[in-house]
């Protein structure tokens, strides 16, 4: 379901918190706090990243909801999205960004 620009978009408050402590801990708080996050499934995907009116929006399918260790690395998966936006595709930077995380333990306990 593609998103438009005259939808509000309310962050769930576990995702939101999450998606802070993650931008804290592996982003040096360089992304965007203004980030919506939330629980609805996307087309074809578990999560999804767009960007609407220069603000990005996440969401994350309720379907994952269950697994918790999922959804963080859905949300870890995301928020690299974010980081190397407009970068969309699962190039070798992309690669390169997820490994980096790894290196950091961002997986830990999640794989």
């Amino acid at each position: 379901m593609p998103l438009k620009s005259s939808t509000p978009y309310k962050s769930d408050l576990s995702l939101k918190r999450m998606y802070a402590k993650y931008n804290r801990m592996y982003f040096a708080n360089k992304l965007p706090d203004d980030v919506a996050v939330w629980w609805e499934p996307p087309d074809g995907a578990y999560a999804d990243c767009n960007k609407v009116d220069n603000k990005f929006r996440i969401r994350i399918s309720p379907a994952i909801s269950g697994w918790t260790e999922v959804w963080k690395l859905a949300l870890l998966h995301e928020m690299s999205h974010v980081c190397l936006w407009p970068l969309k595709k699962h190039t070798k930077k992309f690669q390169s960004e997820m490994l980096r995380l790894a290196s950091l333990g961002a997986f830990n306990s999640l794989w």
